[in-house]
């Protein structure tokens, strides 16, 4: 997310616009050097508790840079710095994105009074985003939300892109060797289902193995499961990474086994541009993303059977790992890239 914020930022630089981050911390000397080096500025300030100090933050910022719109991403929608600015800065207008995934199945629409009151507190946000279709939906089914349409994540397909040297290197790095690896890419949380991907493991032959990238509370539990199931020599757990690149360079497919209502799952987007196959449930706005058949697979949340008949599929048939690996990285090119899809940014705040 925070190289999306960047990509936007120079983007709007570009076209005689301004768009100013502000993180919820003060960015850290990378970021900011990032920044700076391409002439951009960057703020931080904690919004997610209220205080009267922040407001006035905001205002200043708001009149020093002659902000037009607050785009509010990560925030609760019941926000009272919306209310606190409409007062203050009434001409402002206040933006929301919805990247939330959701527990299935989804909540019935409030009671109508409850729903009214709603509507009212929401109706200061000018737009409402939500990620994918399955978001956009799910927004209305609350029933409270107006003026809501979708807006596309990105990614840097410069960066995530397929590079058979630094593949080589990572592997050995990593003592891959003839090892079919599979990589787990997320917090470990019990609504992202690496448990799914460690019983399917116990599935597959012992040539397969699972990388884990990503840290979370569910770690000792997975270690532990890993154990019962024997197969906790071929599972390596690599905590969370700041670069996730070289361990997608090394690898050979990508699951995704949520089990909740994932909105998008952005780390499949990186593994299709970086030439991945990927496995994912077929769950939330994950289909939207990745083309059964064409790009991987879609299998049903919870079940590691189908999950490591369409492992050994690949694993078994490297002409067809090819294939869906060369259709991965065209797709996303052609749909994720950044030249794809900043011009719906750019429109959207034009308009």
């Amino acid at each position: 997310m925070e190289e999306q914020i960047f990509e936007l930022a120079r983007a709007l630089r570009e076209r005689g616009g301004l768009l100013l981050p502000v993180f919820s911390s003060q960015p850290t000397q990378r970021v900011h050097d990032q920044y700076v080096h391409e002439g951009l500025q960057v703020e931080g300030l904690n919004l997610h508790e209220f205080s009267i100090a922040s407001v006035r933050c905001l205002l200043r910022l708001v009149r020093e840079h002659r902000i037009t719109i607050i785009h509010w991403n990560f925030y609760s929608p019941i926000n009272p710095y919306v209310w606190f600015l409409s007062v203050f800065a009434p001409g402002l207008q206040h933006f929301r994105t919805d990247h939330g995934s959701r527990t299935l199945p989804l909540e019935a629409p409030a009671p109508w009074p409850k729903r009214l009151v709603q509507k009212l507190v929401l109706s200061r946000y000018r737009k409402v985003f939500g990620i994918s279709d399955f978001v956009v939906a799910a927004l209305a089914q609350a029933r409270v939300w107006t003026n809501v349409s979708r807006c596309n994540y990105f990614v840097n397909t410069d960066r995530f892109v397929p590079r058979p040297e630094e593949r080589n290197s990572a592997r050995s790095r990593f003592a891959a060797g003839v090892n079919f690896v599979v990589l787990l890419v997320g917090q470990l949380i019990p609504e992202k289902g690496a448990d799914v991907g460690i019983r399917a493991l116990s599935h597959l032959p012992e040539s397969v193995v699972l990388w884990i990238v990503g840290d979370g509370p569910q770690r000792s539990e997975l270690s532990t499961l890993a154990s019962s199931l024997s197969v906790a020599h071929r599972v390596q757990f690599f905590g969370a990474q700041w670069n996730v690149e070289p361990y997608m360079q090394a690898a050979d497919c990508l699951i995704c086994p949520s089990v909740w209502g994932e909105a998008v799952g952005l780390v499949n987007m990186e593994a299709l541009a970086t030439g991945l196959p990927v496995i994912a449930s077929r769950v939330g706005g994950i289909p939207e993303y990745v083309r059964d058949g064409l790009t991987g697979f879609l299998v049903a949340p919870g079940d590691p059977a189908p999950l490591a008949e369409r492992i050994e599929r690949l694993r078994s048939s490297p002409a067809l790992a090819k294939q869906y690996a060369e259709h991965a990285r065209h797709d996303a090119v052609d749909r994720f890239s950044i030249d794809r899809r900043i011009p719906e940014y750019v429109r959207a705040y034009e308009s």
